[in-house]
Order: structure tokens, then C-alpha cells, then sequence
């Protein structure tokens, strides 16, 4: 047997609005997730000469790369993890950045 995946015109009917009010659709609010650092454990250079780096999130199983800029939050972790570490890839304008954070 063949099945077609068309249908004949005969099975359609003309749409008729309702006279019944609709409410409108509230959306609901957005949802907000938050991500908060909880380690990093290694920088890296990338091609263009950023310095990323790869951040374990805090309550989640995984892991990231991120670029220096969007851990302007947590630039505490990023002093831990450079004094633990200070052979590792570093912006060149680093010490300068931690001079100025709390």
C-alpha cells in the first residue's frame, strides 16, 4: 500500500474565527542561570595571542574555555590560579588588571 503525503482538497473547510474573547498569552518570566566560578585549572594562548581560561563551574559537570574578559567577576580566582601557577600563559596586561581589582 501507498501512502501519499498529500491530502484532497475535499477534506479542507474555510476557517472561521471565533466570537469568543481569547486572553492573551502571558510569556513566562525569563529564566536566569547563574554560573559562578568555582576553579580554574589552565590557561592557554590562542592564535590570535588571548590568553583563555578553562574554568570549572560551581555545581555543574562541566567545563569551559573563557577569554580573561568574562571573568572580570572572579578576577580573585584568576590571581589564585597565577600564583599557583605562574609559568602558565598570562595577559601581558594581567598585573595591571589585579592591581586594580579588589
Amino acid at each position: 500500500m501507498r501512502i501519499h503525503k498529500g491530502f484532497h482538497v475535499s477534506l479542507l473547510k474555510k476557517y472561521l474565527a471565533s466570537d469568543l474573547p481569547r486572553t492573551p498569552e502571558i510569556p513566562p518570566p525569563p529564566l536566569e542561570i547563574k554560573y559562578e566560578v568555582d576553579e580554574i585549572i589552565n590557561s592557554r594562548r590562542t592564535r590570535d595571542y588571548n590568553v583563555e581560561y578553562l574554568v570549572v563551574w560551581l555545581g555543574w559537570n562541566e567545563q569551559g574555555w573563557e577569554p580573561l574578559e568574562h571573568l572580570t567577576h572572579c578576577i580573585d580566582r584568576v590571581r589564585e590560579f597565577h600564583t599557583r601557577f605562574p609559568r602558565k600563559p598570562r595577559p601581558n596586561n594581567l598585573d595591571s588588571l589585579l592591581s586594580t581589582s579588589p
